[in-house]
């Protein structure tokens, strides 16, 4: 299949389930073999989009019917403060209910984490009006009259994030709290102790990817291990490579961004693998349908939708933005990348929020060099400070420190610069490269012809 086979069979795909089409997954799943082993790339296409549409319809249940239950249950995410109460999702028996606990009850919830298990006694519910959007969560409805009897531990995955995830927690306690909740939501997606003053500044200065884990962690991630994989053999690196991946996506409780960025890098390590290179573009259509079919709810939600579009308008657009760009590489790098995910967030944000911020650039071009080490060193260092007394935490979070608050204090001042500044600053910049680059392109225009149009057909900006 073709590039614009795979992105047809993507964009298909996400519409069907959007739709929620009750096509029979049945039927869907025999087209697909037949346009495989056919090579028919329109059946194949009529497939995926029958199994998104399909398994979308069907997760939309019927309401729960009132019952009391007495089982063992599996915490979905991490219990989070919501007003007086604490919030939870939970796994009962293949389905998924809301929980909110007050009080006592509510404090002890809030110490333990997804994964683990308790033994509860409740009565199940339908979901109640303010709770509809949940559906898109799969959640079926709500426990009331929960009482805790007991706790077990998960499953060794679950254990092994856990205790990763409370190491850096706990040796994070030195740093301020503002800094210390920032670095637990860039690294691991922990954004519970956020405060909402600095959720809106960088709301407002376009760094909301940097509240949260980001699909650029993936990246980083692999990075810090790559040492260790280049000793590996061909074989055990690709294996290894895809269960670092999936142990990652764990540890961030498969946040959508970061589901989008393990799939493409899991295709590109099988890629790299069988010696079947795959543009990005090609990458992403690939990683977009798979996760779609897996769960088609992944369609509704925002984030998912903003990391496809970023990843699209890098892929798409980095490279000939970059070249329009003078300047030393250092610069015209990352500004283009920058720019490139603008473009490709833009129609999404625009429908969602109603607009973008016109500063992000600006403050994306001054925090991203901080960004980068804040997970590479905040991870690794993070877990060693977990295991040190408070004087050695301290010592060894003195750079986190540094790198976070130089983010947080871009943000608080990128959303106070005003709007008509930052707009005229912005025209003038943009008028002065343009010109300079189109100088240079014309100079050029043999060389870089044909350049462009393999980057604008969607070459893999590496």
């Amino acid at each position: 299949m073709s590039d614009f086979d795979i992105v047809a069979m993507a964009v298909l795909t996400a519409a069907a389930a959007w739709w929620r089409v009750p096509v029979p997954i049945v039927s869907s799943m025999v087209a697909a073999v037949i346009g495989v082993v056919k090579r028919w790339p329109w059946l194949v296409c009529i497939a995926a989009a029958g199994l998104g549409g399909g398994l979308a319809a069907r997760a939309v249940t019927k309401p729960v019917k009132p019952e009391t239950v007495h089982e063992w249950v599996t915490l979905l995410d991490d219990p989070a403060p919501s007003g007086p109460f604490v919030r939870a999702t939970v796994d009962l028996d293949g389905r998924h209910f809301t929980v909110s606990l007050a009080g006592g009850s509510g404090r002890g919830l809030l110490t333990h984490a997804a994964g683990e298990q308790p033994l509860i006694s409740a009565r199940t519910r339908p979901l109640r009006k303010a709770e509809q959007w949940l559906r898109w969560r799969h959640v079926v409805g709500g426990l009331d009259n929960v009482v805790v009897e007991d706790w077990r531990a998960g499953s060794p995955l679950t254990r092994s994030t856990n205790r990763v995830r409370s190491l850096l927690s706990h040796g994070a306690d030195v740093m301020p709290p503002k800094e210390r909740a920032l670095f637990l939501g860039l690294t691991v997606g922990d954004d519970r102790a956020e405060p909402p003053e600095m959720i809106n500044d960088f709301r407002q200065s376009g760094l909301s990817h940097l509240t949260a884990v980001s699909g650029e962690n993936v990246a980083f991630v692999l990075a810090v291990c790559s040492p260790a994989l280049k000793r590996l053999g061909l074989r055990s690196r690709f294996v290894v490579t895809l269960l670092v991946l999936g142990w990652f996506a764990a540890l961030t409780r498969f946040e959508p961004s970061v589901l989008r960025a393990s799939a493409m890098a899991a295709l590109a390590a099988t890629s790299a693998y069988t010696a079947r290179p795959a543009s990005g573009i090609r990458l992403l259509a690939l990683a977009a349908t798979a996760l779609l079919v897996m769960d088609p709810f992944l369609v509704r939600s925002v984030g998912f939708g903003l990391s496809v579009g970023a990843s699209a308008g890098i892929v798409l657009l980095a490279r000939p933005i970059q070249r329009r760009l003078p300047g030393p590489e250092w610069i015209t790098a990352p500004l283009a990348v920058t720019l490139a995910a603008q473009v490709g967030v833009a129609p999404l944000s625009m429908a969602v929020f109603g607009g973008m911020p016109v500063v992000t650039p600006l403050a994306n071009l001054l925090a991203g060099p901080a960004a980068g080490p804040v997970m590479m060193w905040g991870v690794s260092a993070g877990i060693l400070a977990g295991l040190l007394p408070p004087w050695g935490a301290t010592m060894v979070h003195l750079p986190t420190v540094i790198l976070v608050r130089w983010i947080e204090l871009v943000a608080a001042g990128c959303a106070r610069l005003p709007t008509r500044m930052v707009m005229a600053a912005s025209l003038a910049v943009g008028a002065l490269l343009w010109s300079v680059g189109a100088r240079r392109s014309g100079k050029t225009s043999v060389v870089l012809g044909h350049d462009l149009d393999v980057a604008a057909a969607g070459d893999d900006v590496g």
